[in-house]
């Protein structure tokens, strides 16, 4: 199958991942796109989703509230696609919130 181009937002290359919603029935596929203006870490991303045998055929643009660099190749498990990233900071969750 051929995918439309992506939007050229940076001048990187991008990471793409594929995954299977299956709350929606639905492959996809996600890929990031580093801006590296300035070489600063963490990066804010520019973000674009593909769903396979979805009309319009297009990338869609999606945010993430999460500034972060991307250092491995994901995997999706049960809808959500995991990484290995670095935000730049430590982060935490609170152990009572199990969501």
């Amino acid at each position: 199958m051929d995918l439309p181009r992506l939007v050229k937002t940076t001048p990187s290359q991008p990471r793409c991942f594929f995954g299977y919603d299956p709350v929606n029935n639905q492959y996809k596929v996600l890929c990031i796109a580093p801006n590296l203006a300035g070489h600063a870490t963490p990066q804010i991303n520019h973000y674009q989703v593909f769903t396979l045998g979805a009309d319009p055929k297009t990338w869609r643009f999606i945010g993430c509230g999460i500034p972060h660099s991307t250092y491995s190749y994901g995997l999706c498990i049960d809808g959500f696609v995991y990484y290995i990233a670095s935000t730049g900071t430590d982060v935490c969750d609170e152990i009572r919130f199990e969501v």
